[in-house]
């Protein structure tokens, strides 16, 4: 409810630049089925109060309507080549569906009997509804915008992307990737999530060597310690500092190894599903996929007996207990692994993080891992580019596989100094935090509102009217949540306005001493929690 209330805060910012604005809800689609909530009722409110035109995907597109689709599509789509090749208006839905239900269900394939799937029924009628409504509500309509939260749900990008294509403006407003300020910061995406970290990447060469101020530092931090501790549901790892060099070197015979290297690998089925509707998270990559580049990883070790490789799975491959994945990655590192490979498996219950006590180099393809340990000061080596973050992130080694390993053998041997700490803290604010919409409290007055309404709340909640307790609710979180006054200038400007905030800066060498300081403070809070302190 709380991140619904904010994309009309950051809607109603915007909307001086466009007059007549679409906002598509799918309330009675899959998010509101599976979460037994309906938001119709707020979303009415809400849209009067802001002046957007609501589109509800209910009340767009009749019952008889509904029917015909599903017919049509029962009749239709018997095969998996069918399902995959299904378009609708210009809209790859077949795809969109497949992919979408892929991550959902964790897995790699989709099997002939899915078709029948009432999950995957539901997410492929949906979006087809949703472009139904599309191509009769948009069409010589007037509007010149349409806004969605979640642009990455089926429907909700299939109605954004029948509006792209008939040249209409389209924003998707997502969840934080802040793990500590979760709900107070959103993602403004002119597009796709994809084409606003395709933006920042463009924009990092021209800002990574301005400093950031301390606060946007911190709130870098805050999202390693959520992580560390575990205190966000988008964690995989478990909680870190229940293990230290002693114990790692009792379970992997660490000192028996002049350097221990950690490689991490990503989830599958998250890359499939991406690969699917034509979203490449890898590309230029040194190795066909991460099969062979484990096995590369084998035969070097077979050589270099004084390095121990640990090898973590990634832990989404072990949730759905028949991964294909994890099976194949389990298959190759028992059969034909030399003693210097060892597996870490979750049921170890090792946070990545306590890795941190023996590592002396990482190795990833794909992983938030790499700006974590990179500002917890390992070094990071990748084989391939990807989209979530700059080339210049870590060490990039993707043009030979004699150059790969020659720079691992080097970059064993490197310790990062303080500016690569401070690059890895710097990204990590801008992408989580600093070039985000940001929602702060409310003036003094509004939260006198709060304190009347709060209590309206109690009286409403006492007398189990339901209704009266859900307008109630809308009210609080509007009063309480605001955008950060001059954030957002025009939605072309794709929110971000660093280079303006920092061309404003007169004291630059005081800012980065202060950048300076609370990184140095980050690093050692983190350390004490990882047991680290004195190392």
């Amino acid at each position: 409810m709380e991140q619904r209330v904010s994309q009309f805060q950051i809607a109603k910012a915007i909307k001086k630049e466009h007059k007549k604005i679409a906002w598509f809800i799918d309330e009675t689609g899959d998010v509101s089925r599976h979460s037994g909530m309906n938001f119709v009722l707020f979303e009415k409110f809400a849209n009067k109060i802001f002046g957007f035109k609501p589109i509800f995907a209910g009340a767009s597109i009749d019952s008889s309507k509904r029917i015909e689709i599903i017919e049509n599509c029962s009749r239709k789509l018997t095969n998996l080549s069918d399902f995959f090749s299904f378009k609708h208006k210009g809209i790859e839905v077949g795809k969109l569906t497949a992919s979408f239900y892929l991550y959902l269900e964790q897995r790699l394939e989709l099997e002939l009997s899915d078709l029948s799937n009432i999950k995957l029924r539901n997410i492929l009628h949906d979006t087809l509804f949703s472009i139904e409504i599309a191509s009769r509500v948009l069409t010589d309509s007037g509007i010149q915008q349409v806004i969605s939260y979640n642009g990455g749900y089926p429907p909700h990008r299939a109605f954004l992307q029948f509006a792209r294509n008939n040249g209409l403006d389209v924003i998707s407003l997502e969840g934080g990737i802040n793990l500590s300020r979760f709900h107070s910061i959103l993602r403004f995406c002119p597009g796709f999530d994809m084409e606003e970290w395709a933006y920042l990447h463009k924009l990092w060469p021209t800002i990574k060597d301005l400093p950031l101020d301390a606060k946007y530092i911190s709130e870098s931090r805050d999202h390693l310690l959520a992580v560390l501790k575990r205190e966000a549901t988008h964690c995989y790892s478990v909680e870190a500092g229940k293990w230290n060099s002693a114990s790692l070197n009792e379970k992997f015979n660490c000192s028996a190894f002049e350097k221990v290297v950690l490689v991490a690998t990503s989830s599958e089925d998250e890359l499939k599903a991406a690969s699917i509707c034509g979203v490449n998270h890898i590309t230029d990559s040194l190795f066909n996929d991460q099969i062979e580049w484990l096995n590369e990883i084998i035969d070097f070790a077979k050589a270099n007996t004084k390095i121990l490789f640990i090898v973590r799975i990634h832990p989404r491959e072990f949730e759905n207990h028949v991964s294909v994945m994890a099976s194949r990655f389990l298959q190759l590192l028992l059969n034909s692994c030399p003693e210097n490979v060892k597996v870490n498996l979750p049921e170890d219950e090792i946070s990545a993080h306590d890795f941190i006590h023996v590592t002396d180099l990482l190795l990833v393809a794909l992983s938030n891992l790499a700006t974590e340990f990179l500002m917890l000061g390992v070094p990071v080596l990748r084989y391939c580019k990807t989209i979530a973050y700059p080339d210049d992130h870590g060490y990039l080694s993707n043009t030979s596989k004699k150059i790969y390993f020659d720079d691992l053998l080097q970059l064993c041997n490197t310790s990062l100094s303080f500016e690569d700490i401070r690059y890895a803290y710097r990204f990590n604010a801008i992408n989580r935090s600093a070039s985000k919409i940001r929602l702060i409290k409310s003036n003094s007055i509004a939260t006198v509102q709060c304190l009347i309404l709060r209590v309206l709340y109690l009286i409403s909640k006492c007398i189990n009217s339901r209704k009266l307790l859900y307008i109630i609710k809308s009210l609080i979180l509007i009063q309480e949540k605001k955008p950060e006054k001059g954030f957002i200038n025009t939605p072309l400007e794709k929110s971000y306005i660093l280079e303006k905030r920092y061309s404003t800066i007169k004291d630059k060498e005081s800012l980065i001493e202060d950048e300076a300081k609370t990184i140095k403070l980050s690093i050692s809070e983190t350390h004490k929690i990882l047991g680290l302190e004195g190392l």
